[in-house]
């Protein structure tokens, strides 16, 4: 087993490293929009819940070139809103070439072509070919010491869900080819589900 010290690799090779460790990472394709009026899209692999109740999510934001935020963080904190898109087969490449850098008045949906799903309760948009779509208010930020990264937690406050995958208060995964993100440019579909029977917990 090789063993490696945090300390000894550069910034580029310690995202390397651990993003190619930490693996499969949920996408969360984040939709904002400007001050401006621009929609804009973009993926970060770095999220997941942090609450049910209320329902918390967190996405990490590094910076962007010359530590300048990214157009993500900067309209999620001029507006206070966003939504959180699940990623599936159909829309990879899409989703991987809206990770490019755009300038702040260019549509990653119109560049990329993806529709748009209007939101109810905010302004942000959703990505319509997603079968998942939450809106989101902005809770809190929170940098922590010495990271180039903001973490953005958001409370969800409307959840969208393709009625023929919701059942039983869940979504069914099967069949649906959720995209997760391993290492660099590699993804990973997941579509080997298996089940374990509930473990009881002991009163």
């Amino acid at each position: 087993m090789h063993s490696v010290k945090p300390e000894d690799l550069s910034p580029r090779d310690s995202h390397r490293l651990l993003t190619s460790l930490f693996i499969p990472r949920p996408i969360a394709f984040v939709g904002t929009i400007g001050l401006d009026g621009t929609p804009n899209c973009a993926p970060f692999s770095f999220a997941n819940g942090v609450s049910s109740k209320p329902p918390v999510m967190m996405v990490s934001v590094s910076d962007g070139p010359g530590g300048n935020p990214k157009d993500t963080l900067r309209n999620i904190q001029d507006t206070g809103e966003y939504t959180v898109n699940l990623v599936t087969r159909t829309m990879a490449s899409r989703m991987h070439e809206a990770s490019g850098r755009f300038p702040p008045q260019v549509s990653e949906f119109e560049k990329v072509g993806l529709a748009i799903r209007r939101s109810h309760l905010i302004d942000a948009p959703g990505i319509a070919e997603s079968p998942v779509t939450l809106e989101l208010r902005l809770r809190e930020t929170i940098r922590p010491q010495g990271t180039r990264t903001t973490l953005v937690l958001g409370d969800v406050v409307l959840y969208h869900v393709d009625e023929e995958r919701l059942v039983g208060g869940e979504l069914v995964p099967d069949g649906l080819d959720v995209v997760g993100r391993l290492g660099k440019d590699t993804y990973a579909v997941i579509n080997d589900i298996f089940r374990l029977p509930a473990v009881e917990v002991p009163k």
